[in-house]
């Protein structure tokens, strides 16, 4: 290494490794590690249990709403074909056999000729 690079490099020290000794420097977190082994495999033994119970949960979840959502498609198909019979059922009230069937249920009968009121004409009122 240039010397230009060895001093640039050396001025340039974060501010938490110069606490430690040059020599333990690069060493610290493996140190670490290997001194509190027992406590790594703790802490990583309980992230990896939070992680499957985050994992059983979603998955959890996103069954049940599948179910739902299932639940809904079916009801959407049950209305679907009660609107398609209602619509029937008004289309045949409609239709003209029927009503013809129906005027002559309640007696009526087609006007021969029809006559028109002139509405031109002054007003007239009874008086009491």
């Amino acid at each position: 290494m240039s010397p230009f690079a060895q001093t640039s490099f050396v001025s340039h020290r974060p501010y938490s490794s110069s606490r430690l000794p040059a020599g333990r420097q690069a060493s610290a977190i493996p140190l670490w590690i290997t001194t509190n082994v027992t406590r790594v495999n703790i802490v990583t033994f309980a992230v990896l249990i939070v992680v499957c119970f985050a994992y059983i949960i979603q998955v959890n979840n996103t069954a049940s709403k599948g179910y739902q959502i299932r639940d809904l498609e079916n009801t959407i198909h049950q209305l679907s074909v009660a609107n398609q019979q209602s619509e029937l059922e008004i289309h045949e009230a409609q239709s003209l056999d029927n009503i013809q069937h129906a005027v002559k249920m309640i007696g009526m009968v087609p006007a021969d000729q029809a006559v028109y009121v002139d509405a031109r004409g002054g007003a007239v009122a009874f008086a009491k």
